[in-house]
């Protein structure tokens, strides 16, 4: 598996602001076989204050996922090896419920319908591609209003 690690510093901007409990320690990983998608969402949540793991497809997403603890994954739904939909039914068949992490589909295919497909695959919420920073700021909060990881038990 090859998980790249991207930590930016830079300071929050207009636009970028965002609560601190985002700032503060959300563990993310950016599932995205796009390098120019990876890059620029990987610096939108730097511009937030958020550091995240990448890999490039589903199968790199269950194997991260099942080495380390993840509370958001941001899933892009169309990849090679295996899809985001694949990797998503898999990871909700495999981990106990409490370890699952919060997924967010990410895809250009916004219709009502491919987002029902997605909620009923084990998706938590959608955000469509392209998106604008703001868009992913709001996925992040609902990710935190889900009360969902509040109870993760955390490593160390």
């Amino acid at each position: 598996m090859l998980a790249l690690r991207m930590e930016i510093r830079m300071p929050a901007r207009d636009g970028f602001e965002s609560r601190e409990s985002i700032r503060s320690g959300l563990r993310i990983l950016l599932v995205e076989d796009h390098p120019l998608n990876q890059r620029a969402t990987l610096l939108s949540l730097a511009r937030m204050g958020c550091v995240a793991d990448a890999v490039d497809n589903g199968q790199e997403a269950i194997d991260a996922i099942a080495a380390g603890a993840y509370d958001v994954v941001l899933m892009d739904m169309k990849m090679p090896v295996l899809d985001g939909l694949q990797a998503t039914q898999r990871i909700r068949e495999q981990l106990a419920v409490s370890v699952q992490p919060y997924i967010i589909a990410m895809t250009a295919q916004v219709s009502d319908g491919d987002r029902e497909r997605c909620i009923r695959m084990g998706v938590d919420d959608f955000l469509g591609k392209p998106f604008f920073p703001d868009d992913l700021k709001a996925a992040l909060e609902r990710s935190l209003r889900s009360g969902r990881l509040a109870e993760r038990p955390r490593p160390g």
